[in-house]
């Protein structure tokens, strides 16, 4: 120890200093993160803080001890082969890692959905340089307790898709299928879009404000968040009505529920309305 102590002391200190600012430094990140209003944001800077911290620590290591470094990795060339193909896998997954900071595909609070065998559909809660946690959201749009944990080499061979932050404003669409001969096309275009109206009043034109912000930034022609609804063919005597509505990102099954009902709610409402000579009072002919 005493012959160890002499050749690397300064070493040694350097390496301890640095981990016990390190913890101290994590430390205060996690205390910063709780006193976060929103969540989401504390959550996300909590892990910033503690890639940034693993990523200082290592450079710092690497300057301390790189003469060693460099000495010990001629000693073991011979080794290089092997080592790289036994640890494929963890340099893949640090690739796919590097290509998603580059590419900002995605932060934490996102919602995503990737195809890892079957498609995982989640809110980001944690990444690393290895791996992305999310938690799960049901098919119907419902959150459980569920972490699902993929590898980040996965970037690299699927694709991402991206739903936004949770809360962030987008653009969804919602099918309803209708028989044209059982009833009106235009009352049930009309009660689709005063459905819908309705449930997306109180965001619309905060849809519309972070839509064009998005338009600057990204200079891409996004869609208007005005609603629409197009009339599609799908099968002989079979169409569907197709809404394009605003819609926070991971909100869309509770919209959609209040949308079918209002839909639903007017055409019956509509249905029950007497219409001509059943409409007129009934008379009586006794005298």
């Amino acid at each position: 120890l005493d012959r160890l102590w002499q050749r690397r002391g300064e070493e040694l200190v350097v390496t301890g200093v640095v981990l016990l600012v390190a913890a101290v430094l994590q430390r205060l990140a996690q205390r910063r993160a709780q006193g976060f209003d929103d969540h989401d944001l504390g959550r996300a800077f909590a892990v910033r803080a503690r890639n940034a911290v693993v990523a200082g620590v290592a450079l710092i290591l690497l300057l301390a001890w790189g003469s060693d470094l460099k000495s010990l990795a001629v000693s073991v060339a011979a080794l290089g082969a092997a080592a790289v193909l036994a640890m494929r896998e963890v340099i893949v997954c640090a690739l796919g890692g590097v290509y998603r900071v580059l590419t900002s595909a995605y932060e934490v609070g996102d919602i995503i959905a990737v195809t890892v065998g079957s498609e995982l559909v989640g809110e980001v809660v944690d990444i690393d340089l290895m791996h992305t946690e999310l938690i799960e959201l049901t098919p119907a749009g419902h959150a459980t307790t569920a972490r699902l944990r993929f590898p980040n080499s996965v970037l690299l061979t699927s694709a991402v898709r991206k739903q936004g932050r949770t809360g962030e404003l987008g653009v969804r669409t919602l099918r309803v299928p209708v028989m044209p001969g059982a009833m009106d096309l235009g009352r049930a275009e009309a009660a689709l879009m005063s459905a819908a109206s309705r449930v997306c009043a109180p965001f619309a034109d905060e849809a519309e404000r972070q839509l064009a912000r998005r338009r600057q930034v990204e200079l891409v022609g996004l869609p208007s968040h005005q609603l629409r609804v197009a009339l599609v063919a799908e099968k002989p005597n079979e169409v569907a009505l197709v809404l394009r509505y605003p819609c926070p990102a991971g909100k869309h099954v509770e919209l959609e529920r209040e949308i079918l009902l209002g839909y639903y709610k007017f055409l019956h409402h509509e249905a029950a309305q007497p219409v001509g000579p059943e409409a007129l009072p009934a008379t009586s002919n006794s005298h």
